[in-house]
Order: C-alpha cells, then structure tokens, then sequence
C-alpha cells in the first residue's frame, strides 16, 4: 500500500503542476509534443499505480490496490474537453467503490 499511496500523491503533485502549467499557458494541441511531455508525469504515476496493482494480485490489500488502480484514470480528466470532463470523472467512480 505505500508503494501505491507514493505513486498517488505523485499523480497528484504532477497533476497540481500541469494544472498551474496550464493557467499560466496559452491553449496546447492535444496532438503537440508539449502536451504529451506536460501530462509524461501524470501518465508515468497512473501506469505506476496500475502496475503496482498487477503485481500484488496475490496481496491482502489487493481490493484497496485495485481502488485506487481503478480512480486514478480519472486525473486524466485534463486531456478531454468540456463538458465530457465531468461526465469522464463520474463514470470511474462506480470503478473505485467496493
């Protein structure tokens, strides 16, 4: 669990950092290298919780690794546009309640 609660707060602190990155930006193609280099960090921290989730199958937290590996898809909320951004968040949550 603490391997997974890094990887997390990671996810959190890189999203934080794109989200600033972005006030202070003018709007980025999706398809640019700029745009893919700025989420590099979000996407390496979800990978991370996903895998770190695979390989503990075996685990007594499993159900909780599996939680959070199941939520954390929805910090990728920032590459869509609005409206679906919410309608995206809201359809992973039923993915992270047991």
């Amino acid at each position: 669990m603490a391997g997974q609660s890094d990887l997390l707060a990671g996810a959190f602190s890189a999203q934080q950092d794109y989200i600033a990155l972005a006030a202070a930006c003018t709007k980025l193609s999706p398809t640019s290298p700029a745009f893919a280099a700025a989420l590099g960090p979000t996407q390496k921290a979800l990978m991370g919780a996903v895998d770190l989730k695979d390989k503990n199958r075996a685990s007594k937290d499993y159900n909780a690794l599996t939680m959070v590996a199941e939520g954390i898809p929805a910090l990728g909320w920032v590459t869509l546009v609005r409206p679906s951004n919410k309608s995206y968040t809201w359809s992973l949550h039923g993915g992270c309640m047991y």
